[in-house]
């Protein structure tokens, strides 16, 4: 079973992979995308930078992008980092051992399946910042998020004067 934890993980992974390359989303945005909280969602995204997921970048413009391709990112990746220690399957001569290795089997078939998916497929080809929503009872189907602006300025006031030289040029 795919934790709820794991499933607003992808959810947010699909909408950071849908903001179109160099450009950020901000966690205010994602937030009010997928209906969190900011806190719960900060929390998610903290765990998904550690395992360098996604990137951060703060100021203004700043917010996430990812760190790695969509389409190299397996469901199985993410859904992984979220998952709690697997039970011990029964061994031979366990009464159990029947019902463990049949729960061993379904864990591995499961694995497969969504180690043969990428993040990149969830994300549509249509638009940009849509993204898929197929079934009916997917949680993300949402309008487009406008495109963030990043301003084009220095970034410390010693680098003014360069600055005010390559804008009057």
């Amino acid at each position: 079973m795919v934790s709820k934890k794991a499933m607003h993980a992808l959810n947010i992974l699909v909408v950071v992979a849908g903001v179109p390359y160099g450009a950020t989303v901000s966690t205010q945005a994602v937030a009010k995308a997928l209906q969190l909280s900011v806190s719960y969602l900060e929390g998610l995204i903290k765990i998904l930078r550690d395992h360098q997921l996604i990137r951060s970048f703060r100021g203004p413009g700043g917010g996430y992008q990812m760190e790695q391709d969509p389409f190299e990112i397996t469901v199985w990746d993410v859904v992984k980092i979220f998952s709690g220690p697997s039970d011990e399957a029964g061994t031979p001569g366990d009464e159990a051992s029947l019902t463990g290795w049949l729960e061993e089997q379904i864990d591995l078939t499961r694995a497969a399946f969504l180690k043969a998916h990428t993040i990149g497929e969830l994300v549509s080809p249509q638009s940009e910042y849509s993204v898929r929503a197929d079934r009916a009872d997917s949680s993300v189907g949402f309008k487009p998020m406008p495109p963030v602006l990043r301003p084009h300025a220095p970034n410390s006031v010693f680098n003014l004067p360069e600055f005010y030289q390559l804008a009057a040029a």
